[in-house]
């Protein structure tokens, strides 16, 4: 069950989006009267079972409408309104993403010599449990 502030984020995470506010996590963790430890570090809250749980329905929601603008895309394909869409496409995914935990950003993996040898060696034990 969800304490009190995480009720707040809750609530404060739809106002949000639904008055097309943009803040992000931390800001809306200090808001709800977290601590400013806490919202350095917002993946303590965002990550918890009674946050996520309590999300479902509004990334479920988000989704639908999303779905429903890309079944108008096709119809409005050659209309001045295609822009909007696609921005309101973009502007739900990456909702979608931010509330679900997903990733909202491709990260450059570097791989070092130090890294592959490391991937290396967890592959040749993993191939050797495996064998016996």
């Amino acid at each position: 069950m969800a304490t009190e502030k995480q009720k707040k984020v809750i609530k404060k995470i739809s106002e949000n989006i639904r008055n097309k506010k943009v803040k992000n996590k931390g800001e809306i963790l200090d808001e709800s009267g977290y601590s400013k430890d806490v919202t350095k570090r917002p993946s303590q809250v965002y990550e918890s079972k009674a946050v996520k749980e309590a999300l479902k329905p509004l990334i479920l929601q988000l989704e639908q409408e999303r779905q429903a603008i890309i079944i108008e895309l096709k119809k409005k394909r050659n209309k001045a309104m295609y822009n909007h869409l696609i921005s309101g496409l973009d502007i739900l995914t990456k909702n979608i993403q931010l509330l679900s935990g997903e990733a909202t950003e491709k990260k450059e993996i570097v791989l070092t010599d130090d890294l592959m040898d490391k991937i290396a060696k967890e592959r040749a034990n993993r191939a050797k449990v495996s064998q016996e």
